[in-house]
C-alpha cells in the first residue's frame, strides 16, 4: 500500500523512497543487532580473562601452598590444566593436607606429587568432552585421602598409591590403576587379623591401635566399569557393592578383600588372588575365574616343615560364596558368556547357578 502523499509520484521515484526507507530501517536494526553482538563477544571475554586471572591465582596459592605449608583452602578452586607435578600439597603422618573438594582438576597433572591426607571429596578429576583431558595421577601419593564421590572415570593413576584413601562412590570408570596400591601387603593383612583377635582377647584394647588394625580403602559403591586394575594391591580391600563390570583385574592381588554384593560381571580375574576374599551375593556371570595357582610361601600356616601338595583348588581356599551368581553356557545359547572356571572345579553349592 503507498502513502497518500506518494500518489503523484512515479513508479520509479516511489520504488526508491520504499527502497531508501526499508534500507535504513535494515541499517538502524543491523547497528543494534552489531552493537549487541560485540558487547555479548567483549561481555564473554572478560569473563574468561577473569576465570583465567582467577585460575592463575589459585594455581599460584597451591604452588605457595606446596612450598610454605599455607593453609588456604581451595574448595571448588579451579585448577583444571595446572601443572602441579611434584608438589607437596599432603600433611604426612596423620596431618590433614590442602582441601581440594569439589574443585576443577581436569587435566591437571599432578605426576608424583604429594597429597596425603588431601580432602577431594566430590572433586572433577575427569575426561571431559574434548577439549579437557582427564588428569594425571602417575605415581602420585594420596595415602588417606578423601576421594569420596569424586568423579576420576579416565584418569591415569598407575603406580599410585592409594592406600588407606576413601573411595566410596567415587567414579573410577575407565581409569588406568594399573600396580596402584589400594591396600595392604598380604603379610600386613594376615598380621592385622592376628593383632585384631588379640585385640578382642582384651579387656581394654588399646584405641588408638585398635583404629588403626585392618585399616585398609575404601571403594564401597565404587564405579569401576571397565577399569584398568591389572596387578593393583587390593588385600583387606572394601569393594562392597563396587561396580566391576568389564574390569581388569588380572594378577591382582585381593587377598582378604571384601567383595560382598559386587557386580563382577565379565570381569578378568585370571591370576588374580582372591583367597579368602568375601564373595557374597556378588555376580560372577561371565567372569573369569582361573586364578593362579598359590605360592608354597603364602600358604597360611605354611612352616618349614611342612611341604603340603598345592592343588588349583586352593587358589579358592576360604573365599565366601554364599549366594554368589554365576552361570554357564549351553550349546543352545552360544551368545551367552559363562563364567570361567579352574579345570575340574566346581562352585560350591552355596553358590546360585542362574538360570538363562
Amino acid at each position: 500500500m503507498i502513502p497518500t502523499f506518494m500518489t503523484g509520484w512515479t513508479p520509479e521515484l516511489q520504488a526508491a523512497a520504499i527502497g531508501a526507507v526499508i534500507g535504513g530501517l535494515l541499517g538502524i536494526l543491523g547497528a543494534i543487532f552489531g552493537g549487541w553482538i560485540q558487547g555479548r563477544t567483549w561481555y564473554g571475554y572478560e569473563l574468561k580473562r577473569a576465570a583465567g586471572e582467577k585460575r592463575e591465582r589459585a594455581i599460584q596459592m597451591a604452588l605457595e601452598w606446596a612450598a610454605n605449608g599455607r593453609k588456604d583452602s581451595f574448595r571448588r578452586a579451579d585448577l583444571h590444566g595446572a601443572d602441579l607435578r611434584g608438589a607437596n600439597l599432603g600433611r604426612p603422618k596423620g596431618g590433614q593436607g590442602a582441601d581440594l573438594s569439589y574443585s576443577d582438576l581436569r587435566g591437571a597433572d599432578l605426576t608424583g606429587a604429594s597429597m596425603w591426607g588431601c580432602d577431594l571429596q566430590g572433586a572433577h578429576l575427569e575426561q571431559f568432552g574434548w577439549r579437557r583431558k582427564a588428569a594425571k595421577l602417575s605415581g602420585t601419593h594420596l595415602e588417606n585421602a578423601n576421594l569420596s564421590n569424586a568423579v576420576l572415570s579416565c584418569t591415569t593413576l598407575s603406580n599410585a598409591n592409594l592406600e588407606f584413601a576413601d573411595l566410596s562412590g567415587a567414579d573410577l570408570s575407565h581409569a588406568d590403576l594399573r600396580a596402584a596400591w589400594l591396600g595392604i601387603s598380604q603379610d600386613e593383612f594376615l598380621w592385622s587379623l592376628e593383632r585384631e583377635q588379640e585385640l578382642r582377647a582384651e579387656e581394654n584394647p588399646d584405641s588408638e591401635e585398635w583404629a588403626k588394625i585392618g585399616k585398609v580403602a575404601i571403594l564401597k559403591n565404587a564405579k569401576l566399569y571397565k577399569a584398568n586394575l591389572e596387578r593393583a594391591t587390593l588385600n583387606g580391600a572394601n569393594l562392597r557393592n563396587a561396580d566391576l563390570r568389564w574390569a581388569n583385574l588380572r594378577g591382582a592381588n585381593l587377598y582378604g578383600s571384601d567383595l560382598t554384593g559386587a557386580n563382577l560381571q565379565h570381569t578378568d580375574l585370571r591370576d588374580a588372588e582372591l583367597r579368602h576374599a568375601k564373595l557374597r551375593g556378588a555376580d560372577l556371570r561371565g567372569a573369569d575365574l582361573r586364578v593362579a595357582k598359590p605360592d608354597l610361601r603364602s600358604m597360611v600356616g605354611f612352616t618349614s616343615g611342612d611341604v603340603p601338595e598345592i592343588t588349583e583348588a586352593d587358589a579358592y581356599e576360604g573365599i565366601e560364596w554364599h549366594d554368589a551368581k554365576w552361570n554357564v553356557r549351553t550349546k543352545w545359547q552360544p551368545w551367552i558368556a559363562p563364567t570361567k572356571w579352574l579345570v575340574g572345579f566346581l562352585p560350591p553349592e552355596e553358590a546360585t547357578r542362574m538360570p538363562q
